[in-house]
């Protein structure tokens, strides 16, 4: 799974060993760490949603990504997503950011008012005890999104200073509404396609309750490609002080 991620600004970011000037740099050994991430993430926010190419950000309003991939269950429901554009990330209001040094777990909090995940689509099994097949184009809804997003990590050395290696990630998520807008399902028969989006929509919750987790899941693990692919190139006592 290949993406852009919306909170590779939770760490001190740098493509060598200085901070930007918006990102301030935390100590390992303050006690209120968990407080300083936070804060130098709200304050950055704004700045890192426009992109910084020298720090490899990509503009994340929107946020392009290429592909999503979510298995339902045993096989039950198989999607993808392509081409697809995350919108509502600039709105994200972050609440906790924990950084576990000796367990080697970063976990965040966050609430996004609206996420909109829009792009090209496939999709067969079945959802709610109904099939669901098609190949086309979708919009999806999330509203009142809180999201907890966990990642545990190894370090590995390289040229004498340690990278982190995300090994695990996990992402829960609750919401207030989700609303879908599938187009060409089973093979572009308008009738049923109609049926089922209505279908879909006034079953959202009990949709919500069959692919939560595993639709969370899938977006936090775009979320940890990007994060990967940064924590390979900044060491960790570049982001972090002693």
């Amino acid at each position: 799974m290949k993406s852009a991620c919306v909170f590779l600004v939770i760490l001190a970011l740098a493509s060598g060993s200085k901070l930007p000037e918006y990102l301030t740099k935390c100590s390992k050994s303050d006690t209120k760490l968990s407080e300083c991430l936070l804060r130098s993430v709200k304050q950055a926010w704004p700045t890192i949603i426009k992109g910084d190419n020298s720090y490899h950000i990509a503009p994340m309003n929107p946020l392009q990504v290429t592909s999503i991939h979510a298995v339902v269950g045993d096989n039950q429901l198989i999607g993808d997503l392509y081409n697809g554009s995350f919108h509502g990330l600039e709105n994200a209001e972050f609440k906790e950011i924990k950084w576990d040094l000796a367990k080697k777990r970063i976990d965040m909090k966050f609430f996004l008012p609206i996420l909109n995940l829009s792009g090209d689509y496939s999709a067969t099994g079945k959802i709610i005890g109904l099939p669901l097949e098609g190949k086309g184009t979708e919009n999806v809804t999330i509203e009142n999104m809180d999201n907890t997003l966990s990642m545990e990590y190894e370090t590995v050395e390289k040229d004498g200073k340690e990278y982190i290696e995300i090994a695990k990630t996990q992402m829960a998520y609750t919401t207030s509404r989700l609303w879908f807008e599938i187009h060409n399902l089973f093979n572009g028969n308008a009738r049923l396609g109609t049926a089922m989006n209505e279908v879909l929509n006034e079953n959202w919750s009990a949709v919500n309750k069959e692919i939560n987790p595993y639709f969370g899941n899938a977006i936090g693990e775009a979320y940890s490609q990007v994060i990967q692919a940064f924590f390979h190139k900044v060491p960790i006592n570049d982001m972090l002080s002693d």
